[in-house]
């Protein structure tokens, strides 16, 4: 079997569902497992090759996308504050207590249980308050307290993310929130009836 070796090279979530329909006869060859090589960025396997087309064949038909929604995202003034009411009075139990440092805030999680693996609610909130180039304490001075994202999980977020955009969903790139993690990826709350959607991965060892 011979190596293809003209794939584009691009790995974004925009690009990654769109080689298959500039190249279809390439796709074709992963549905079959077929491609020896393939330079596509982390897509050079052929399992992973596979796996990208498998996924954005799903979004195509309509099929799932998402294993489940992780969170909500809840931003407030005063975590402690806040945990008086969602963890004392309304007995949601916390299970991490973290500080993201690509998004300049403190997160707490609390779910019924207090197992990560269940929906959760996150408490947001900004490390620096007055610092308005952070979306979230920007979000924070102008609007206040309040419901602030849903975050659903995808084996892969990249090629969800190229499924999305091929709906012609507006994307925000975001790096991974900790070394070796996938990217993630928003749709625009103007594209989603005013809700802001996080495309993450599986928490890996219960951990954020």
């Amino acid at each position: 079997m011979r190596a293809l070796a003209h794939a584009p090279e691009e790995n974004a979530p925009v690009a990654s569902c769109r080689w298959q329909t500039e190249r279809p006869f390439l796709a074709e060859q992963a549905r079959q497992r077929m491609v020896t090589m393939i330079p596509f960025g982390r897509y050079g396997d052929v399992a992973e090759v596979a796996r990208l087309v498998s996924v954005c064949d799903a979004g195509r038909r309509g099929g799932r996308m998402f294993t489940r929604i992780s969170h909500i995202g809840v931003v407030v003034h005063d975590i402690e504050r806040a945990l008086r009411v969602w963890r004392d009075a309304l007995g949601l139990k916390q299970f991490a207590d973290v500080e993201f440092a690509v998004e300049g805030i403190r997160s707490v999680f609390l779910s019924v249980s207090g197992a990560p693996g269940e929906m959760s609610v996150e408490l947001m909130e900004p490390i620096d308050k007055s610092d308005m180039t952070n979306p979230v304490a920007r979000r924070l001075a102008r609007h206040g307290e309040g419901f602030y994202h849903l975050a659903v999980v995808a084996d892969d977020v990249a090629a969800t993310g190229g499924a999305l955009a091929e709906r012609s969903l507006p994307l925000i790139d975001r790096p991974p929130v900790r070394a070796g993690r996938q990217g993630r990826w928003l749709v625009h709350p103007k594209a989603a009836s005013g809700v802001m959607i996080e495309g993450i991965e599986e928490w890996k060892d219960g951990t954020p």
